[in-house]
């Protein structure tokens, strides 16, 4: 059986293993210009070969750079892989076993999903990276039935241990119970390989992240908004909040009805949340209530006050409070007076008491229940439409 000699030490290998520094490879090797995944050997029928895995510093066969694909071993080559040497050898003499592959770690596992089987599902590609974790597209592998699945960031149980699965899997339970048409499905959850994902039915129409850009009138603006508070009104009678109001959440199909494309940050702890939103700020931070982004906690003046930004965002064409950083338009948030819309826009001034109640500086002068919103929101609605 073939060896490697690294250190001064003959490693016996399998007709497979990998090289890198991740605990996952074969032979892991914590040297900081090595990858991950860095390089393979491998058996090809009779022959042994060396290939590099897409590494930042190369492989190197003998001094070459491997950039032809993977390349023929014989006795005695040298293989480099970033700055580390080591030496292919056959023969049987004496040899370490190497040390079996450690298990993957959640994080791990999740840098490599693409392409993989989870909870039935075959992961076919990255939505985008979502505040709690990425979204993905996903087929059934029995029934090919394509799904969206969701993926919680691995630190948010290491941050929450003690029951939290169990916990989360009760909440996305009573959410899968609520009754409303334009309320995502929830189709499945689980836990596999320590990920925690759930699969809802895939999205139908287009993110107001990809419309708002095209111009919303008043009247579409008003409407929008009003189908988003009734949604999120459902959310808030069972006693959940959403937490992560932002126009990637937010759908509009082909007949102007509004979904919620996703599930935010409910049934997560205000530690947990602090943190995704610090790792997702810049996504967020123009819809954020300062007083989540401080602490963490969201309820429902934090969902009414990320609805306020949005709908001055549908009706101006950028968010109420703009900065060149996080810190920036958090202050702006804090500082800058609530927009005042309704004489400048011709609109009737119901509007600028609307926008008070969502984004008044102090939280208890908001609206603490979204029923009087919607009933504002009505009310100006017949105002303005035709």
């Amino acid at each position: 059986m073939p060896q490697i000699r690294i250190q001064d030490k003959n490693l016996r290998v399998g007709d497979t293993f990998t090289i890198g520094r991740a605990k996952t490879c074969n032979l892991a090797i914590g040297h900081p210009s090595l990858s991950r995944e860095h390089a393979r050997v491998f058996r090809d029928g009779e022959d042994w070969k060396v290939e590099d895995l897409h590494s930042a510093n190369g492989t190197t066969l003998n001094g070459r750079p491997l950039i032809g694909g993977a390349q023929i071993l014989h006795d005695g080559d040298e293989i480099g892989v970033g700055e580390v040497a080591m030496r292919f050898q056959l023969g049987d003499g004496p040899a370490l076993d190497l040390p079996p592959a450690a298990a993957a770690t959640p994080q791990e596992r999740l840098l490599r999903i693409l392409g993989t089987e989870l909870g039935g599902y075959t992961v076919v590609a990255m939505i985008r990276q979502e505040v709690a974790g990425p979204l993905l597209r996903a087929k059934h592998v029995k029934t090919g039935r394509e799904v969206q699945l969701w993926i919680l960031d691995p630190r948010v149980e290491e941050d929450e241990p003690l029951g939290f699965y169990e916990r989360f899997t009760d909440l996305l339970t009573a959410m899968a119970g609520l009754k409303h048409p334009e309320l995502t499905r929830i189709y499945q959850c689980g836990r596999d390989d320590g990920l925690i994902w759930y699969a809802t039915e895939p999205p139908t129409g287009s993110t107001l992240a990809q419309l708002v850009h095209r111009g919303f009138t008043p009247l579409q603006a008003v409407e929008t908004v009003l189908g988003l508070c009734r949604l999120l009104h459902v959310y808030h009678e069972a006693g959940l909040v959403h937490g992560d109001i932002t126009p990637a959440q937010i759908l509009l199909d082909d007949a102007g009805k509004v979904r919620l494309g996703s599930f935010g940050l409910a049934g997560l702890g205000s530690a947990n949340r602090k943190r995704l939103q610090a790792a997702g700020q810049t996504r967020q931070v123009y819809y954020l209530d300062p007083d989540q982004a401080r602490t963490g906690d969201c309820n429902v003046r934090s969902d009414g006050y990320s609805v306020g930004c949005l709908l001055v965002h549908l009706l101006t064409g950028r968010p109420p409070f703009i900065g060149a950083n996080f810190q920036e338009v958090l202050q702006a948030h804090l500082a800058q007076p609530i927009p005042a819309l309704a004489a400048s826009m011709g609109l009737p001034t119901v509007l600028d008491g609307i926008l008070e109640g969502f984004l008044a500086k102090n939280s208890f002068h908001r609206y603490n229940d979204l029923g009087p919103a919607i009933a504002d929101l009505e009310q100006l609605h017949a105002m303005i439409a035709p």
